[in-house]
């Protein structure tokens, strides 16, 4: 197994690496010099690639050599190793050591190749340190762009430091003469890498993603938080999936556990299970400083989120989202609900969970109708602007809707989660409390919202109701000229092969538009309709009636209305 070394550009990595391998006897590989070297640019210098093939050209080297690494065996120990360095190299599973570069776990498909085959160490120190040490140096560093290190580092560690967390981290500014010593220690304490993806200490809380880390990551955030009882709020089918393996985890621990079972779905989001679940927990002496753990989908998180806010007025709760939908969506932002006959999530708050551990393992076995419908959250980020993520759904959407294994083994479902679920961390950032931008989020949603209400909560999944929102909205945004056609035509023809909003309803729009009247979102007696446009959104309230209803009608038509009305 490799031992991959990474960190902002300067952090030290090359140096550490040289001498971890001169004191295990083993092979050491600069990725950087070897993608250099393999392109033959003279002067062991990148910023030539960069200015022959672009950023672009230089990643895609990046990529495959990282490929590369994962699929081929790493060299022999040097044949003068000492027997104490073999058998110090052996008892800690490393056969290589490797450097990447500071961009290079940008990409996820290099983090996904990469986790769990390899220790991951992150190279850290103060960005002084490191501005210090860059510009002693001679190498020159495109990202710079010639000007002084200092003025890039901070924006560098705020994009880059939450693919670093994924690995065990070491800091070199401490004491450099035993950095050697302090790297192999935190080896021999973690000898099994984890299958990290993204670990970022956000505001809000945390944010965890990976695959097969919900035990791990659970008691590691419990034990920082010095958890004596911890209440489990869970469903059936997520008891199944992941609970019983985080509940298993928390007793061994020795934590204590009250556990509250909640109906599956929708049916949890009702202030009379929330009242008995709250009964439950104050016949238990569950107290302030004790921790809700939400294992379940997004409705059940909505519901143990409620509970969190309400219950002693409000105390610490983490997610552990086990469906698509809640991994990408419902679990992140901190919004709360429960529902009323008059409308959905009326009755709610804003409390974040301390940490969300999306662990992709509780996806695989989904149902395909569940992964289908919850790509409707995904295909919303899409519209709004990730063009990544656009054509991540595009080409892959026969093996998503077919539940095709093959999405969780190359890593296309984890870029899915990890795309849409960050750029609702970006916005939420910027907007807890949707004063603004967060309204972005509710595209699709107006009709949504009215359609999930006009079935009871039963009929349709909440993803399956975005689909329809989406069409109506793209629909408007056509017909008012904010949505360019062809970017409407390219996002029906994405909802069209998602399955997505293409079977007609029998709902009336008249009757989903007098449901949508009592809405949360609207203001002044009028409904805010969000609106794709080229590269983004905008919101709009001063609707013809006529418009709105002859959009929402072609929606509920299916997808032969829905091409006509995009394509004419």
């Amino acid at each position: 197994m490799d031992l991959i070394l990474v960190g902002l550009p300067g952090a030290g990595k090359s140096s550490l690496g040289r001498k971890l391998a001169t004191r295990l006897s083993l092979p050491y590989l600069d990725l950087d010099r070897a993608i250099i070297a393999e392109t033959g640019v003279p002067d062991d210098n990148a910023e030539k690639i960069f200015a022959r093939e672009g950023e672009d050209g230089f990643r895609a080297r990046e990529r495959a050599a990282i490929a590369a690494l994962t699929a081929a065996n790493a060299p022999a120990t040097s044949g003068a190793a000492t027997d104490a360095a073999r058998g110090e190299a052996a008892a800690l599973g490393i056969d290589r050591i490797v450097s990447l570069g500071g961009g290079a776990l940008i990409d996820p498909r290099n983090r996904w190749a990469l986790a769990g085959k390899a220790h991951l160490l992150w190279i850290d120190a103060p960005n002084s340190a490191i501005a210090a040490r860059l510009r002693e140096a001679k190498v020159v560093r495109p990202i710079f762009r010639g000007e002084d290190p200092l003025r890039h580092l901070p924006r560098l560690r705020a994009e880059r430091e939450r693919f670093y967390a994924t690995g065990l981290r070491l800091t070199s500014a401490r004491n450099p003469a035993s950095l050697a010593d302090e790297a192999l220690r935190l080896i021999t304490a973690q000898p099994t890498p984890e299958r990290r993806l993204i670990d970022a200490a956000l505001p809000t809380g945390r944010w965890i993603l990976g695959e097969g880390i919900a035990a791990s990551a659970l008691l590691r955030e419990l034990r920082a938080r010095r958890a004596a009882r911890v209440v489990i709020v869970t469903e059936p089918n997520a008891a199944r999936a992941l609970g019983d393996t985080a509940e298993a985890a928390i007793r061994d621990a020795g934590i204590e556990i009250v556990r509250v079972d909640l109906p599956s779905g929708e049916a949890a989001k009702r202030l009379e299970v929330i009242g008995a679940a709250a009964s439950t927990l104050a016949r238990a002496g569950v107290e302030r400083g004790d921790l809700i753990v939400a294992i379940g989908g997004g409705a059940l998180t909505d519901a143990a989120g409620m509970l969190a806010a309400l219950y002693l007025r409000g105390i610490d709760w983490i997610a552990m989202p086990t469906t698509l939908a809640g991994q990408l969506d419902a679990s992140l932002g901190g919004k709360t609900g429960v529902d009323l006959p008059e409308g959905k999530n009326l009755i709610g708050a804003f409390h974040q969970p301390r940490a969300v551990i999306a662990d992709l393992r509780a996806l695989r076995s989904l149902p395909a109708r569940e992964i289908v419908a919850a790509l409707g959250e995904a295909a919303k980020i899409a519209l709004l602007g990730d063009e990544r993520l656009f054509a991540l759904l595009e080409s892959a959407a026969e093996r998503l809707t077919a539940a095709d294994q093959s999405v969780h083994d190359d890593g296309t479902l984890a870029e899915i989660v990890e795309r849409a679920g960050w750029w609702k961390c970006e916005v939420v950032r910027g907007d807890e409390r949707e004063a603004s931008g967060r309204i972005s989020l509710n595209l699709g949603h107006t009709l949504a919202h009215a359609l999930e209400q006009a079935t009871d909560y039963s009929g349709i999944l909440h993803g399956e109701a975005v689909g329809y929102g989406l069409r109506a909205a793209l629909h408007i945004g056509v017909e008012l000229g904010v949505t360019p056609r062809p970017r409407a035509e390219r996002a029906t023809a994405l909802l069209d092969r998602l399955g997505l909003g293409v079977a007609p309803r029998s709902e009336r729009a008249a009757d989903l538009l007098t449901i949508a009247q009592r809405d949360k979102k609207v203001a002044a007696g009028k409904i805010r309709w969000v609106l794709p446009t080229g590269d983004g959104y905008t919101v709009r309230d001063d609707l013809p009636a006529s418009l709105v209803e002859s959009a929402v009608t072609a929606a509920l038509a299916g997808r032969a209305a829905q091409r006509t009305t995009t394509q004419r």
